[in-house]
């Protein structure tokens, strides 16, 4: 089971996790919980890499693959343009759309405020995931000329990095899978696997979310909705007055 609890809500990670508001004036740093997120690879070593991340290669040998089959509809498709502009516009976000992309990609730990408010948007329309480029597991060139600001004209800007793009989109392997919701995670799993080990049908498989609620005790939906309850969203830089409320 894929449980939400306080542990994952702690987490900074990309397209989920805690939203930090800068400082401002003589008020200390803000700290509020945006949402929860399932990361997977959609390869081995995608999963690999990413995990090599976080842990040293000997941690690394202390943990298990684990592969699931399901299906998972109402995905926020994050490798198409169209996609990332739209997000960006219904959330105020200006700049040049190959800098958000880059952010977007940026290798940073729990990514940037770009994801952040990404994940943020994604979650509170109604979309049970993301899946998007995977941070660390694009090869260096190709995020390295996302990245480059040596353009002096936004046509040929666009002429270029378009074919990166379209590279970048034909590698399937090379992205990932943020699932927002462990409740609905479990109930969409049809079986899984660890370390390349039988099959296992998943017993949750299309539960209600009411019975997944009995089952997850003390963080069932309520807790999932308290946690998650933003009033004020900042998404400048300064963090001064633009807002989303939720």
């Amino acid at each position: 089971m894929f449980i939400d609890g306080e542990w994952k809500w702690k987490g900074q990670q990309r397209y989920a996790g805690v939203w930090k508001f800068p400082p401002v004036g003589p008020h200390p740093a803000e700290e509020t919980k945006v949402n929860t997120g399932h990361y997977f690879a959609t390869v081995a070593s995608g999963a690999k890499q990413e995990m090599l991340h976080y842990v040293s290669p000997d941690e690394f040998k202390e943990f298990s693959l684990m592969e699931v089959e399901g299906e998972l509809d109402n995905i926020l498709d994050l490798t198409v343009l169209a996609n990332i502009r739209a997000v960006a516009n219904a959330m105020q976000i200006e700049g040049n759309i190959w800098d958000i992309l880059a952010d977007l990609i940026s290798e940073e730990t729990g990514g940037s405020k770009i994801p952040t408010l990404f994940g943020y948007y994604a979650q509170r329309n109604g979309y049970n995931g993301i899946f998007s480029f995977s941070a660390r597991a694009i090869s260096d060139e190709d995020a390295q000329h996302l990245r480059e600001s040596k353009y002096w004209d936004e046509v040929m800007e666009d002429y270029e990095k378009t074919f990166t793009l379209e590279r970048m989109q034909k590698r399937v392997d090379r992205m990932c899978l943020i699932v927002f919701s462990g409740s609905v995670l479990t109930r969409s799993i049809r079986r899984c696997r660890f370390d390349d080990g039988p099959w296992e049908d998943n017993p949750y498989l299309s539960r209600s979310e009411e019975e997944i609620d009995k089952l997850w005790g003390d963080y069932n939906s309520d807790y999932q909705a308290t946690q998650g309850r933003v009033t004020y969203m900042r998404t400048d830089q300064a963090a001064d007055s633009t807002s989303a409320g939720s």
